[in-house]
Order: C-alpha cells, then sequence, then structure tokens
C-alpha cells in the first residue's frame, strides 16, 4: 500500500512539474506577442507623426516650429500601460518616453534556419562581428538603427543634361556599331532589379506580412519578399511563412494559375530584393531581417485569430 502511495505521490509531483513548464512556455509565447505586437504599433505611430509632421510644415509654414515642439509632445508615440479584463473592458495609455530594451534580445538567423546555402558576409558585416556579443547581431533592437523603419525620402542624384556635340558623337559611334556584324552570346538571365527599400517594406507588412527569406540568383545571397502577383485581381494571400520550404510558393501560384518554371524562376521575375533605406551599404542586414520577420509573425498570428 505504502509502495502505491509513494508511487502515486512521484506521479503527481512530475504532472506538477509538467504542467507548470507548459504554463511558463504559454505565458512567454504571449508575453512575446505582446511585446511585438506594441512595438509593431509604436513604429507605425511614429510613421503617422513623421508624415503629419511633413505635411504641416508645408501647410502651415509660418508656425509650424513654433508648433513643432507641441505636436510631437502631444502626440505620444510609445505605450505606457496596457489594462485588460477578460474581453469586457481594455483601455491605453501612452508616453513620450522610449521604453528600456527589450527583453527579447536573441536573434534568429533567418538565412541559416531556412536556406539550404549559408549565406555570404560581407566584410563590413564580418568587421562588425567581432565587436558584439557571441549571438551574432551586430546590435540589440534598442539600438537598430531607426532609419530602417522611417518613411525618410530617399536621395535622388540627376545627371547633367547631354550637349547636342556629345549626343552627336554619340549617335555617330552607334551607327558604326550597328554595322558591325553581330555576335550572338549566350544569354545569362540577371537577378531580378526590382527592388523594395526596408521603409516601404514595413508599410505593406501591415496590410500584407510576408517573410523576408535568403536567396542566391548567381550574384550572392539576397533577402527578398514575396506577392502574389495577383494581389490587383483581389488575391489576398500572405507568404506569412518561409516561400520555399514546404513548396508553399509553388503550390499557391498553381492555384493562382500562375506559369513558372521552378523556385528561382519564381525569385526572380516576382520576388522584390530588399535593400535599406539609407546610407551607401544598400545589402539589408540579418537583424533588420529578423526584427522584420517577428513583426511579420506577430500580425500574421494576429490576422489568424480574427479570421
Amino acid at each position: 500500500m505504502s509502495t502505491l502511495l509513494s508511487q502515486s505521490n512521484s506521479e503527481a509531483r512530475q504532472i506538477r512539474v509538467e504542467l507548470q513548464l507548459l504554463k511558463n512556455e504559454m505565458r512567454k509565447q504571449l508575453q512575446q506577442r505582446l511585446y511585438h505586437l506594441v512595438e509593431a504599433h509604436e513604429n507605425d505611430r511614429k510613421d503617422i507623426l513623421a508624415r503629419f509632421l511633413t505635411k504641416a510644415s508645408l501647410t502651415y509654414s509660418g508656425s509650424f516650429e513654433k508648433l513643432r515642439g507641441d505636436i510631437e509632445h502631444d502626440f505620444e508615440c510609445y505605450v505606457a500601460l496596457i489594462r485588460y479584463s477578460q474581453g469586457n473592458s481594455s483601455g491605453l495609455s501612452f508616453t513620450n518616453k522610449a521604453p528600456p530594451p527589450p527583453w527579447d534580445n536573441t536573434e534568429f538567423d533567418f538565412a541559416r534556419m531556412f536556406s539550404t546555402k549559408k549565406p555570404e558576409a560581407s566584410h563590413q558585416e564580418a568587421a562588425s562581428s567581432k565587436e558584439v556579443v557571441p549571438y551574432g547581431n551586430d546590435s540589440t533592437l534598442s539600438t537598430e538603427p531607426s532609419t530602417e523603419f522611417s518613411d525618410s525620402p530617399s536621395t535622388n542624384l540627376s545627371l547633367p543634361p547631354i550637349s547636342r556635340r556629345a549626343r552627336g558623337q554619340e549617335q555617330r559611334h552607334q551607327r558604326v556599331v550597328d554595322k558591325r556584324p553581330l555576335v550572338r552570346k549566350k544569354k545569362i538571365p540577371a537577378p531580378r532589379s526590382t527592388v523594395m527599400k526596408t521603409s516601404v517594406a514595413t508599410r505593406a507588412c501591415q496590410q500584407n506580412p510576408s517573410m523576408a527569406f535568403c536567396y542566391d540568383l548567381g550574384g550572392g545571397s539576397e533577402y527578398y519578399i514575396l506577392h502574389c502577383p495577383n494581389v490587383s485581381s483581389g488575391c489576398k494571400f500572405s507568404f506569412s511563412s518561409h516561400p520555399f520550404v514546404t513548396g508553399l510558393a509553388s503550390q499557391h501560384f498553381k492555384e493562382c494559375g500562375i506559369a513558372f518554371q521552378d523556385d528561382t524562376d519564381i525569385v526572380r521575375r516576382f520576388a522584390y530584393r530588399l535593400e535599406r533605406q539609407m546610407g551607401h551599404e544598400k545589402k539589408v542586414s540579418s537583424e533588420w531581417v529578423a526584427k522584420y520577420n517577428r513583426r511579420v509573425e506577430s500580425l500574421a498570428t494576429l490576422q489568424t485569430m480574427e479570421d
């Protein structure tokens, strides 16, 4: 009898331990989703405030500089407190004070997780990786450059007009070139030239949360975002998980009646190559991709809950 009682007590303790582990894991998942949703909302508020300031500077140019401080103070960009009572009531309060560094300092290398070929790090990333913490990110989320998620206009440089003399020389040279015998060369498909700036990707993520993924079209590994080309016809499908790990892209393209040859053809014709919004280095960092993909995950989860 004592043996059975001892065994029963041991099993009860084991059940309590396993149950507590499950409770802790579920709590952690909820905290992750809440933090990511709050972060996404704060980024949206900053984006809206920046647009309003631009509009106000043009519309109320006379008094804008005097009112700018009041505008920035009144439009609080950070969530201070969330109150929730089992669906019966809720409340929010905001502040101008930026939050402390987030609890989640772990950056996930999505290229290593999903790509069959490990992307080569640039010289700049290789140099910077020697000065950072050992888990592989160049900075924590709190020190991520704000230009990556801002709506700052890019600088457009224009070339000087071509003179008549130079244009005439160019036309004569073209006529000489046209008379040369045609030499057929092997046609090598070039990587897709269509790019998407990080600020555009961040704004589009709200309507169509699509995961950023790594792919090599022959010129080195780059980060891309894939949207269904039938979106203009009403297709609302979002590639919120990796398009090629489980064949998600090919399956959806067949269902939408879109002709393609293989995964590489899909990336070259339909994917958008990501570029940084600012700076000389156009290649997107793995830290930005990890942060962006966490936002995709939280938005996709929210849409699933609403559906």
